[in-house]
């Protein structure tokens, strides 16, 4: 069931969001010629995806799943067969009178499947008024729990000047549910979607398809542009002062026009599109990086490792309107028509992320989260979060690791997804022999607990695809963040601020930090002449200058004393709790 939905999910983006009724008139009958919307080609990585037939196999229908499914495959239908409904808020669509049913109520319009079926289909659209789709969403989704909330975003039903918010219920029967919100003239047109899974997947292809063919016909009469997040939309350039001899680590350029789309310029200039809610900019492609990214005022800030790189927003008339002469589309940029579209999994251990719904499905079995990579490849690759509570990463990572020669096991550690709240612990296992395994398994310090990832990838052999695997499920990771985290303890005796004990020193003080502050969150500074931001580790207990080719410092922790080996000398830091409290 679990994975029949997320498969259908995949179009919820599709749909996204519809037209909303308020005060309405009498829908006319309406047989011409009309053209329809959704016969224009799509090609956007964002939220349109194709894979309506995969869905329906899976045997799919009804709700928030199945409408999208079949909505960028229904493009290829004439959608103006069947009465037109017009709405005095300036919206239409056009519906199959012979099998749904349209009812105008107080305040909404009514779509119900009339057909055979199991269960009720149906959509019901509004008009909110002087409102924004994060306020409408929050309202309508405030009695579910919020690890039973899917969220994405995307193109509204084939339109790529049109950008909706989508949030669905996880079913926990047959029934479905969710909704998408598109701004519209000041105020939200809200689609609630009602559906029933059928086992008859014939049936269930057919409700889908019917249902998706409303959204897929709506039309606006008068829609004025989206201002919502019009903020974001700029051309920004690398702070070339601000990174120093650094910037050529880091893109050069970014270019985010008003239709979502744009490109980023490393050494080459990529596709992208851009995400509004959660500040995500992916590269327009499978298998194409995600970066999370902030505005404030003219300034991008660009997550990029374990920094945030800034960037200046270009404001003259010419880059203003470079932002607007974009194309409207999004052509995947190895020149495919392969569509990307990126849904929220959400737990209730705490913890979300991004993931591709084109390439995997998800799995929950035995209290383990299971993203499952589901084109071709040498067995079951898969990523999987487990939690384990009242448990430690080095008791997690050490059962793991009994069965084999410690010389064979590779560590490291370090942010998890760039969160700085993220600290993780991870080993590489040998690969089995002969069959083609390889295991990396990631500990993460949770709420008294450990957050285990798994990382189980087959080889194919085909280099380029087990590639392609290994960095769908890496794009996964990089977009990992806690929803319900306490500060991590396991180290917490480290942090702290340490000044320099210059009476035991053999050589000149003016050669080392005088203090060395190292926060909660595993950042730090040498202050000295200058101040050094840099990141300290735990296991392995070294101090790295965070700067490209940076320094790195061995120290270890006596009581209230650090010992930091610099220039062959071991030299004595002593904690100072006052300058904790100033900092």
């Amino acid at each position: 069931m679990k994975r029949k939905y997320l498969a259908a999910l995949v179009c919820a983006a599709a749909l996204l969001a519809t037209g909303c009724a308020g005060n309405t008139k009498e829908s006319t009958a309406a047989g011409g010629t009309e053209a329809a919307a959704g016969q224009e080609s799509v090609t956007e990585a964002a939220g349109d995806v194709s894979g309506g037939e995969e869905a329906g196999s899976e045997g799919t229908n009804g709700g928030q799943a199945s409408y999208a499914a079949t909505s960028v495959a229904a493009e290829s239908e004439p959608a103006d067969r069947g009465e037109k409904y017009e709405s005095e808020d300036g919206w239409s669509v056009r519906y199959d009178s012979d099998l749904v049913a349209c009812e105008e109520r107080t305040d909404e319009v009514v779509f119900t499947y009339t057909g055979e079926s199991s269960g009720t289909n149906e959509l019901r659209i509004r008009y909110v008024p002087n409102n924004s789709t994060d306020i409408v969403l929050a309202d309508e989704l405030i009695d579910y729990e919020r690890e039973r909330i899917e969220r994405s975003e995307g193109y509204f039903a084939g339109k790529t000047d049109i950008w909706a918010f989508s949030a669905d219920v996880v079913p926990e029967g047959p029934s479905t549910h969710g909704y998408t919100a598109v701004e519209y003239n000041g105020g939200v047109l809200l689609i609630e979607r009602n559906g029933y899974t059928e086992s008859d997947e014939e049936l269930g292809a057919k409700i889908a398809e019917t249902m998706a063919a409303i959204t897929d016909s709506t039309e606006f009469e008068d829609r004025k542009p989206q201002t919502e997040y019009d903020y974001v939309p700029g051309k920004y350039k690398l702070d070339t002062e601000a990174v120093g001899e650094n910037a050529e680590n880091y893109p050069s350029l970014i270019l985010l026009r008003d239709d979502h789309t744009g490109t980023i310029t490393i050494q080459d200039t990529v596709d992208i599109i851009w995400y509004s809610r959660d500040g995500l900019i992916r590269e327009n492609y499978a298998g194409g990086e995600s970066y999370y990214y902030n505005i404030e005022g003219d300034m991008l800030y660009l997550q990029q490792g374990e920094e945030y790189v800034p960037f200046i927003k270009d404001t003259s008339a010419a880059a203003a309107a470079e932002i607007r002469a974009g194309s409207g589309t999004a052509s995947a940029s190895d020149g495919t028509d392969k569509q990307l579209s990126f849904a929220t999994y959400e737990s209730r251990d705490g913890w979300m992320v991004y993931y591709d719904k084109n390439l995997l499905y998800v799995n929950e079995s035995g209290g383990a989260v299971n993203f499952v990579y589901g084109e071709q490849s040498g067995g079951s690759s898969l990523l999987e979060f487990t939690y384990h509570p009242d448990e430690t990463t080095d008791e997690i990572l050490g059962d793991l690791s009994a069965d084999y020669d410690p010389g064979q096991i590779e560590r490291r550690e370090g942010f998890v997804g760039g969160r700085h709240d993220a600290w993780g612990f991870t080993i590489v296992l040998p690969e089995g022999e002969g069959n083609g395994l390889k295991e990396t398994c990631t500990a993460v310090e949770h709420n008294g607990g450990t957050l285990l990832i798994e990382k189980i990838l087959h080889e194919t052999g085909d280099d380029a695809q087990t590639a392609k695997i290994d960095e769908t499920f890496d794009d996964i990771l990089n977009t990992f963040m806690f929803t319900q985290h306490d500060p991590q303890r396991e180290y917490e005796y480290i942090p702290g601020t340490y000044l320099i004990n210059d009476k035991v020193l053999q050589k000149d003080a003016s050669n080392y930090p005088s203090s060395i502050r190292l926060y909660e969150d595993h950042t730090g500074v040498l202050r000295g002449d200058r101040d050094i931001p840099i990141v300290w580790y735990a296991r392995e207990p070294v101090l790295k200058e965070t700067a490209a080719g940076g320094a790195v410092y061995s120290y270890h922790i006596e009581g209230d004393q650090l010992y930091l080996e610099m220039e062959g000398e071991q030299v004595e830091f002593n904690r100072n709790e006052k300058s904790d409290e100033d900092d």
